[in-house]
């Protein structure tokens, strides 16, 4: 479990800037920041995720009554679960980002948001840190380090993260996107993960995965990310998450 890690490896708060091994929350570059929130979104108080409740705790401010018109998904385009993310945006009426780099093959065309190298490097993060949290070894390689930064994007933006895939007996999900969910955690933002294999969702509470039934959108900057290797109830999954929450 991601609790077993040393203190020297811990980003202790969203607002942390950067630990010695690299991971920061919450310091988008002023090119990336969007504008000023809309009212509705004000009123819900959560344009800016500040830690200040705890992990898994309900707010009961927050029962869903979404306006699209305030929505922005934010995912990277790639085939499988983040192409049916835009896909479920687009139908849906809402406003998608695609974080992407040059030389990115990608499925879908709009919201497309290519980072510069500047911008890739401030989501940068060691591939020893990465490794050391997920448990396994990953390529050494540019393409797959502007991978793990464009994924650093995505969630960085997102109030609300979620993800399709598998998790794994070490609480950590499977594959490159296995990433965004533990810098997710990191940050201490809300994170939903639909495991493939299990049928289902599951919410991180802050010590283990647990099963909560079907989760509704409650925050409306949220981000959409998973697998390459979408099955069909993985494609199912999301395409009601929408429905339930864009009725």
């Amino acid at each position: 479990m991601v609790g077993s890690e040393p203190d020297s490896l811990r980003v202790a708060t969203p607002s942390a800037r950067r630990s010695r091994a690299g991971a920061r929350c919450g310091s988008e570059p002023d090119s990336l920041r969007l504008a000023t929130p809309s009212a509705s979104e004000r009123e819900r108080g959560r344009n800016q995720f500040d830690g200040s409740m705890a992990i898994g705790e309900e707010d009961p401010a927050e029962e869903p009554s979404m306006n699209r018109e305030d929505c922005v998904l934010f995912s990277g385009a790639a085939g499988g679960a983040e192409a049916e993310f835009g896909a479920a945006a687009e139908r849906h009426g809402i406003e998608e980002v695609n974080f992407t780099f040059e030389g990115r093959k990608v499925a879908r065309q709009r919201g497309i948001r290519v980072l510069t190298h500047a911008e890739l490097q401030h989501g940068d993060v060691s591939l020893a840190y990465v490794g050391k949290l997920m448990h396994r070894r990953y390529p050494d390689t540019a393409m797959f380090k502007k991978v793990l930064q464009s994924i650093w994007h995505q969630v960085n933006n997102g109030q609300e993260i979620y993800v399709v895939g598998i998790v794994q007996r070490d609480d950590t999900v499977k594959g490159g996107t296995g990433w965004g969910a533990e810098f997710a955690k990191i940050c201490n933002k809300p994170l939903f993960v639909f495991d493939q294999e299990r049928d289902g969702w599951y919410r991180w509470t802050g010590d283990a995965w647990a099963s909560t039934g079907s989760p509704v959108i409650a925050h409306p900057h949220f981000t959409g990310t998973g697998t390459r290797f979408l099955k069909e109830n993985g494609t199912r999954a999301i395409q009601e998450l929408f429905a339930r929450t864009f009725a």
